[in-house]
């Protein structure tokens, strides 16, 4: 069997894999860049790779994060080396290892093969979601599977997201939900448009079964976007997805007592916020960015250069307990890291890093696809944009994950001069 042809297989077992097993990912990853030595071609992929500026971002934040650890004075007191990590071992497995996967997609996978992978992502949610009812209406052990490792350690029936954190697959529901209305508009078979239909459904009940809140929220903003450019901004179009919307969370809200217990939960986190008390999951976030932005404007040296990748954490904790009061002082020495992707790439890296990521989202909407493509790439970049809001969901494995996946497809859909084996979306 050709290299090539093997890289295409093991990047669809890959797409499957990655939502379930991190574990098995990262083996499928090696697997696949050792065929991508083998295959060769290092010319043509050369070539490929200049054109592609994507896969320079992370890779140029990775240089600009090693330079400012370089130049700080310890490593040992950031936010990205924890207890038990070395600093640097952190930026080359996040900001050097997972882009692999990008630099492979990019210059060895075919537009024939597009469709094979995004059905294999979809397969690992649609067995994800069976886990999660599993889990919800209590058809299984979850301590049994647990004591296996084959379900996620925080799972509980209240809390039914069997393989990650619910924030992360809140983050990929949404994405899955974006690919399912699209694949739905453009499919035509009956069948196949009922069964779609039944997936879909099935994974909003499930965004609003489970307590992601990033994805809930990303979620009603992606689905504005996507009808938005969808429809061409019409302003029947505007009301016709309100109206949905509406209908979807009202109804979410009577009937998922996860979901109407996290919206009043976030109300009196934000509330409390207002009224100066921190000391809440959202208040925290709100805390974290309030002393994050006052500490990078505080002086150009902190605009400018962050507080250094091997320094951050102790930088940021020292100026909080300076220029605070007890009420934010006393709620975030515990924290883990900012709370959001674009702060803290800022604060580890430089302006420069942050500016990076910035350009990051601007080239991949600037992507030269088919229109009917558009409203995905839109509403997934932009669902991608929010979801790091409020969480560093690119130093996470599997989030991280599935952006690179989502930018290889929409970089290799957009690629000129390569002949689509029927529509991209419709089985092969």
């Amino acid at each position: 069997m050709h290299y090539t042809q093997i890289i295409h297989y093991l990047l669809i077992a890959f797409a499957f894999s990655f939502p379930i097993s991190i574990g098995a990912a990262n083996i499928l990853l090696a697997l696949m860049l050792i065929m991508w030595i083998l295959e060769g071609k290092f010319q043509k992929k050369w070539e490929i790779l200049k054109k592609e500026k994507i896969i320079w971002i992370f890779f140029s934040i990775a240089f600009l994060t090693l330079l400012s650890a370089f130049f700080s004075h310890s490593l040992a007191d950031s936010f990205l080396a924890r207890p038990g990590k070395i600093l640097y071992k952190v930026i080359a497995s996040h900001f050097i290892w997972l882009p692999i996967l990008l630099v492979v997609f990019i210059t060895s996978i075919k537009k024939i093969y597009l469709a094979k992978i995004i059905t294999a992502f979809l397969s690992a949610i649609f067995i994800s979601e069976i886990t999660s009812y599993l889990i919800y209406f209590q058809l299984i052990d979850i301590e049994y599977f647990k004591s296996l490792h084959l379900l996620y350690q925080s799972v509980s029936y209240q809390n039914p997201t069997p393989f990650m954190h619910h924030t992360a697959y809140s983050v990929f529901l949404n994405i899955s939900i974006l690919l399912l209305i699209h694949k739905l508009i453009h499919t035509k078979g009956s069948a196949l448009k009922l069964f779609l239909f039944l997936f879909l459904t099935s994974a909003i009940v499930n965004l609003f079964m489970n307590g992601g809140r990033t994805g809930q929220l990303g979620f009603t903003l992606s689905i504005l976007v996507y009808f938005a450019f969808y429809m061409r901004f019409t302003f029947k179009s505007f009301l016709l997805t309100i109206v949905l919307l509406s209908s979807i969370l009202f109804t979410a809200y009577k009937v998922s007592p996860i979901f109407h217990k996290r919206v009043h939960l976030a109300i009196d986190n934000l509330s409390n916020a207002y009224k100066g008390d921190y000391n809440s999951s959202w208040g925290v976030r709100v805390a974290s960015n309030i002393v994050a932005i006052s500490y990078l404007f505080d002086s150009p040296s902190h605009f400018i250069f962050g507080a250094g990748a091997g320094d951050a954490k102790k930088e940021y904790l020292a100026y909080a307990n300076a220029h605070f009061g007890e009420n934010i002082s006393s709620v975030i020495p515990n924290l883990h890291h900012l709370h959001n992707q674009y702060l803290q790439y800022w604060f580890d890296g430089t302006i420069l890093s942050l500016i990076l990521f910035l350009y990051y989202f601007y080239l991949l909407f600037r992507l030269p696809i088919e229109s009917k493509y558009k409203p995905l790439l839109f509403a997934v970049t932009v669902s991608i944009m929010f979801s790091v809001v409020g969480d560093i969901l690119f130093f996470r494995y599997k989030p991280f994950f599935l952006f690179l996946l989502m930018a290889g497809y929409f970089i290799v859909l957009s690629k000129k001069n390569a002949k689509v084996h029927n529509e991209t979306f419709q089985s092969n």
